[in-house]
């Protein structure tokens, strides 16, 4: 299993190619799950300065939902990760690069390559920034959080050729608390991760915008979130679906970016506190 340490540091990066950092260790965390419409986008940061952006919706939306959550002086992302290349994930990921200092940006490989990837990786070369592919047995050290890399396999089959399948899901672990990252991932890919962590998790991104195929009994069933998050817009498809929802109820409380707006979760020495514009689903 590779193990990867991130340690930041204010004025120096040490061997980006093993993303390192020099990080001083402290225990408290912020995650911001953006309102960005249709789409994923979340912001880790830590109070020492840390930050990690996920994905970043579609283009024109995650700008102004950046730059509440940091302020207009901070022009840094320490670890930019695409959990996989769909348009709905990476769209607003070029204006971010173009306006903050990006560390490394993190990918999944990007098999597909629609023309906003292209565009993309183009701004990150012009940039000088760095590329890491990452894949299940990663692990991301920054203070005293761990960010466990769960999916893709390393050795997944070039046949494969489902971005959805290939996606990076995460487990980010801090103070006794756990966050589950689960991006676009089919049920196949649900099992696999389930079967890997093992055990419940207080916050959960629901994949797949809340999916009806997504967020299975088998899943939640060891998955038992506390809080369930689905980042979801208006859409033609049915996101989210009300059997996914009436699922995920039975573990916890249900928040939607579309009905509550951008959803903060701060975990204070291991404590949760959730805030949202607007009450949860239900």
């Amino acid at each position: 299993m590779r193990k990867l340490l991130l340690i930041f540091s204010a004025a120096l990066c040490c061997d980006l190619a093993l993303l390192f950092w020099c990080l001083a260790p402290h225990p408290n965390l912020a995650v911001y799950f953006f309102d960005v419409g249709e789409g994923d986008s979340e912001l880790i940061s830590w109070s020492n300065g840390a930050k990690v952006l996920v994905d970043g919706g579609r283009a024109g939306r995650l700008g102004a939902e950046l730059g509440r959550a940091l302020g207009s002086a901070e022009r840094r992302i320490d670890l930019m990760l695409l959990t996989h290349c769909q348009v709905d994930h990476l769209g607003g990921l070029k204006e971010v690069a173009e306006r903050y200092e990006i560390g490394v940006f993190a990918y999944n490989g990007c098999i597909y390559n629609p023309p906003e990837w292209t565009l993309l990786e183009k701004e990150l070369d012009k940039r000088g920034v760095r590329l890491v592919a990452l894949a299940a047995g990663d692990r991301l050290r920054i203070g005293e959080s761990e960010i466990k890399i769960l999916s893709p396999l390393p050795n997944l089959r070039p046949a494969v050729s489902d971005e959805n399948e290939r996606a990076i899901t995460f487990l980010l672990q801090d103070s006794g608390r756990s966050f589950l990252f689960m991006s676009d991932a089919p049920p196949e890919l649900e099992e696999q991760v389930v079967a890997e962590i093992g055990s419940a998790v207080d916050v959960l991104k629901v994949s797949h915008h809340g999916s009806r195929f997504s967020s299975t009994r088998n899943f939640l069933a060891i998955a038992r979130p506390k809080l369930s998050v689905v980042e979801v817009g208006t859409n033609s498809y049915g996101h989210p679906a009300a059997e996914v929802l009436e699922r995920l109820g039975l573990y916890g409380s249900v928040y939607r970016t579309d009905l509550s707006g951008t959803i903060r979760v701060f975990l204070d020495y291991g404590t949760l506190r959730i805030f949202s514009a607007r009450p949860p689903a239900g």
